[in-house]
């Protein structure tokens, strides 16, 4: 037996190869034997050759194995087309393979082509679905819209009728009030014949008027143009009217403040009843000016033209009556408030300066000239106001070469008494400095220096009470004062 891989002989029984490692199954030797024995059967009877087999076993193994070797080279073909046939078998094996993988990429890409179909008719649909979305909602909003208009024409035909019904009804009153009057008032006054005419074209005073129309055309009364008062009158555009009122009511109030509460209740009365028929009567004198100035004009611009002429207007009201306010709380302060405090303001303010000025100068003549060499420059004055009298404090400022000392008197009683002055807090401070000071003169510094701290304090405050005084807003008595040189040596 042979091996169907490679040739080599195998033992008897013998079925894996060791050089080549092919494992030979039976029914692979069963095949080789068969082809083995036909190979012989062709041999004998293809040839009339006799072979002698001699009883030599060396001989005859020898024999047998050239007989092998014959027969291998003879059957040599017969091999090859073993070999052909388990090739061709690999390649049939090989091509179910791949006819499977063929199989398998056809239905892989059957699926995907579905799938993919399918995709796109989810798509599709989705669109579809999405379009019938959009259509149903173009249709409601269409549907909404048209209901809309029609409830829109629907009340506007419902006001043309009630207007038309008010308007036959206003002329009905209108014939009705011409019947029963027989002596024209000022509502009936007319440039042109001394009477308006009842058929004046409504709509011209309508125009005018604007908003709140009915309630001030054909009401008696008024109650916002009693509770706002003269802020409603610029309100309604009757500017002059209502800078008059608030004018009259500035001087009642600053001037006369004891009749202010019956002055109110005058003009909320007078406001809220007579407001509205003469602003009727207002309004008809200025259509009538308007139709002279515009003559020619038809109904419609007619009525533009008085629309903007009449009307409201909010921000000018705002800004007029903003500025009553002002000039209210101004004039209360200053003729009110101020009225009562000046005298008392004055007189101490004056008595106050008088005071000082003398204590100055009486303590600008005693200064002791053993203690002090130099000018007085500027000096202070401070107040203190007690219940019985009031008492004063004088520093003056003295230049002494290029240092600036400063002197201090106190009242006492009647009388002016010297303090003590800063001549020698230069010493004391480079003493201070070194830490050579002793609590003695360290008490002595610190009320000396104090003299020069009082005096700035007192100068601040009193350029800062005459800037008050200056802008009318100081009514409380001064309690400190400024001189200049001029003022002291006068």
């Amino acid at each position: 037996m042979h091996c169907q891989k490679c040739g080599k002989k195998l033992k008897p029984g013998e079925k894996f190869c060791s050089i080549c490692g092919y494992y030979n199954s039976e029914d692979e030797m069963v095949e080789e034997e068969n082809i083995v024995s036909d190979n012989w059967d062709d041999i004998s009877t293809d040839s009339d050759i006799e072979i002698e087999i001699d009883d030599d076993s060396d001989d005859s193994e020898k024999w047998f194995d050239d007989d092998i070797t014959v027969i291998d080279e003879d059957i040599q073909p017969s091999k090859e087309a073993k070999e052909s046939f388990w090739e061709k078998k690999k390649k049939e094996q090989a091509e179910k393979k791949a006819q499977k993988e063929k199989e398998k990429l056809e239905k892989q890409e059957r699926l995907e082509k579905e799938k993919a179909e399918k995709e796109k008719e989810k798509i599709k649909r989705q669109e579809e679905a999405e379009k019938e979305k959009l259509e149903r909602q173009e249709r409601l909003e269409q549907e909404k819209e048209e209901k809309r208009k029609q409830e829109e024409t629907e009340k506007e035909e419902k006001r043309k009728q009630e207007e038309a019904e008010r308007e036959e009804q206003e002329y009905k009153k209108a014939l009705e009030r011409k019947a029963k009057k027989e002596v024209p008032t000022y509502e009936d006054f007319d440039d042109d014949n001394n009477s308006f005419s009842e058929d004046e074209n409504e709509n011209f005073i309508k125009a005018y008027i604007g908003e709140d129309y009915e309630k001030i055309r054909f009401k008696n009364y008024n109650i916002f143009a009693g509770l706002l008062n003269w802020a409603y009158v610029l309100y309604r555009k009757l500017y002059i009217t209502g800078i008059l009122g608030l004018i009259i009511t500035l001087i009642v109030i600053l001037k006369f403040p004891k009749f202010a509460i019956i002055y109110a209740i005058l003009v909320i009365l007078l406001l809220c009843f007579g407001f509205n028929k003469y602003y009727v009567f207002i309004s008809k004198i200025v259509i009538r000016n308007q139709q002279k100035k515009f003559e020619g004009t038809d109904d419609r611009s007619m009525e533009k033209i008085l629309s903007r002429k009449g009307g409201v207007n909010v921000v000018l009201t705002l800004i007029l009556y903003c500025l009553f306010l002002v000039a209210l709380i101004y004039g209360m302060f200053h003729f009110t408030i101020n009225q009562s405090h000046n005298e008392k303001f004055w007189n101490e303010n004056t008595t106050n300066s008088a005071s000082c000025i003398s204590l100055t100068k009486i303590a600008y003549k005693d200064l002791p000239n053993e203690e002090i060499n130099g000018q007085v420059i500027e000096s202070t004055c401070k107040v203190t106001i007690n219940d019985s009298n009031n008492e004063y404090g004088i520093y003056l400022k003295i230049l002494d070469g290029t240092k600036n000392i400063y002197a201090y008197y106190q009242t006492e009683g009647s009388y002016l008494k010297y303090r003590g002055n800063t001549k020698i807090v230069g010493e004391l401070e480079q003493k201070l400095a070194s830490n050579t000071i002793s609590d003695q003169e360290k008490s002595i510094y610190n009320d000396l220096k104090s003299i020069e701290l009082t005096y700035n304090d007192v100068y601040e405050k009193a350029k800062d009470e005459e800037k008050q005084i200056t802008e009318k807003t100081n009514t409380r008595p001064r309690t400190d004062f400024y001189f200049t040189k001029e003022e002291i040596t006068r």
